[in-house]
């Protein structure tokens, strides 16, 4: 049945350069071996993008130019009830078709590490240098784009999975406009940049009030990403108990995930790296060399994403069983998608990892405080570590889900071999693994002997846990991560599934 809005729409400013919210930057391709040039300026209330777009030898296709806001100093109000994006714009150079503009740091699936954002493109039909409001509804953004090109691959017509999410509505985090994918000179001179069709309230987002036939109705998923093979009910992993109180993530014997390889050459470098499992054992192999353009070592990765991973913020640390065959110094681990402020292309919780040379497996031990989310995205450095500052230690949040996990050969040269047999948190006891265990144990017993058998175990382990001495406890375990998340009025983080909203095809 057809919803009919009760008042009338209004626009929500998101940025107006007549009076700028936000500090804007401009950045080329050059970063990735290409020839682009662009300048982005504020001038007489118009920020102003100009330059050339020109063919980067690496892909031997067109490159970019783009203008971004700062994501560690963006401010963004909340726009999870409005329809579109409107860009109050002007270019003297109209006939180019490569206009783009992208919002947010959400990813797909199996996304290249330094790709982000919902993205759309736009035309300019209006005479040179002069005003026109471009409006583009935010079912036309997507977030599966090509990272060549700035195409979109799949639309979020196609699978409401690359739709825009409801997290990222309530704070974009990030704005930019873009030249893109097609060759030539290039102009874009922004007024003002609103959210526009909105009806209501915050609050009143979880309400259709979009008029439209039934037809013409597509249902957005605005919650968190759907998993791969997660059920019907997307609910979280129970955790798998071993060795009394850690945590399995994955036995490669018996894998859980679906694991892949991603190396620099999608970026210009010359590296190359395979993702395989043989006989139970995860085996990550390939070759780190220069990316020429930079002169500096490149990257292979050995990764998973896009799964349900089982909650371990009571824990402790990770624990690796792996051996190498060869001297390498520049293995590291991260897992999630976390972005601190300046961290330009870093994304997840980053550690290093040293693996000595030997025929036998051994057991790593990496405590959770050893991993950050504040390091060098063309080293893989950590600059800030947890311990330093606790704006930078794994939240829960992340640890409740990691939602992806990568093994990284990056920033030394060399060769890469490292097999592994298992993943798994360790040190595992508080309240909230009782409650998932003795949740289980109540589903899968019908007697109360059962149940109180279970409890006892619980206890034991718990205790078990709490006596343990093989890591400290993590530092900012509860922390509230930047002072741009999205938390709820009573200081809960966002974290559960939300309801579907629904927009108006036009």
């Amino acid at each position: 049945a057809t919803v009919i809005a009760q008042e009338q729409s209004t626009d929500v400013v998101i940025e107006d350069f007549a009076n700028p919210i936000n500090e804007w930057e401009q950045m080329n391709d050059p970063v990735m071996g290409g020839k682009s040039t662009g300048q982005f300026t504020i001038e007489d209330s118009i920020g102003n993008m100009y330059g050339n777009v020109a063919i980067a030898p690496i892909m031997n296709a067109p490159g970019f130019i783009k203008a971004e806001t700062k994501i560690e100093s963006s401010k963004f109000p909340d726009v999870t009830t409005c329809e579109a994006l409107k860009l109050t714009i002007k270019s003297t150079k109209t006939e180019y078709k490569g206009y783009r503009v992208s919002f947010g740091i959400d990813q797909p699936e199996n996304p290249f590490p330094y790709a982000y954002g919902y993205k759309a493109d736009f035309s300019i039909n209006a005479p040179a240098d002069q005003f026109v409001d471009v409006v583009i509804p935010f079912h036309d953004f997507s977030d599966d784009w090509n990272v060549k090109t700035g195409a979109q691959v799949v639309t979020c017509g196609q699978n409401p999975t690359y739709c825009p999410s409801l997290e990222t509505l309530k704070n974009m985090r990030s704005i930019a406009v873009w030249a893109e994918g097609e060759e030539g000179s290039a102009h874009l001179g922004i007024s003002k940049i609103v959210a526009t069709e909105c009806f209501g309230t915050p609050d009143s987002a979880y309400t259709p009030v979009h008029v439209g036939d039934d037809s013409d109705i597509i249902r957005i998923y605005a919650g968190k990403r759907k998993k791969k093979h997660a059920a019907l009910d997307n609910e979280p992993r129970l955790p798998v108990l071993i060795n009394g109180n850690d945590i399995l993530i994955e036995d490669f014997e018996n894998p859980t995930f679906e694991w892949y390889s991603k190396n620099d050459p999608v970026m210009g470098g010359k590296s190359s790296g395979t993702a395989n499992i043989e006989g139970g054992i995860g085996v990550f192999d390939g070759q780190v060399v220069d990316v020429p353009f930079l002169k500096a070592p490149g990257f292979i990765t050995m990764e998973t994403s896009g799964e349900i991973f089982p909650d371990v913020s009571f824990c402790d640390g990770l624990v690796l069983e792996v051996r190498s065959s060869v001297p390498y110094s520049g293995y590291r681990v991260s897992f999630g998608s976390a972005h601190a402020p300046g961290g330009r292309f870093a994304y997840g919780f980053k550690t290093p990892l040293d693996v000595p040379v030997g025929d036998e497996f051994g057991e790593i031990q990496l405590p959770f405080s050893s991993f950050s989310d504040k390091w060098d995205d063309a080293t893989g450095d950590i600059q800030i570590s947890c311990q330093a500052d606790s704006r930078f230690c794994p939240d829960d949040k992340t640890l409740k889900d990691m939602d992806s996990f990568t093994l990284w050969g990056e920033g030394v040269a060399g060769k890469v071999h490292l097999e592994i047999k298992s993943i798994r948190a360790v040190n595992c006891g508080s309240g909230a693994m009782d409650e998932q265990v003795q949740g289980e144990n109540k589903s899968n017993s019908n007697s109360s002997g059962g149940n109180f058998l279970g409890s006892a175990v619980i206890v034991v382990l718990v205790l078990a846990a709490l006596g343990s001495a093989g890591f400290m406890m993590r530092p900012g375990a509860q922390r509230t991560k930047y002072e741009d998340v999205d938390y709820t009025s009573d200081g809960r983080y966002q974290d559960q599934e939300r309801p579907d909203m629904e927009f108006a095809l036009t």
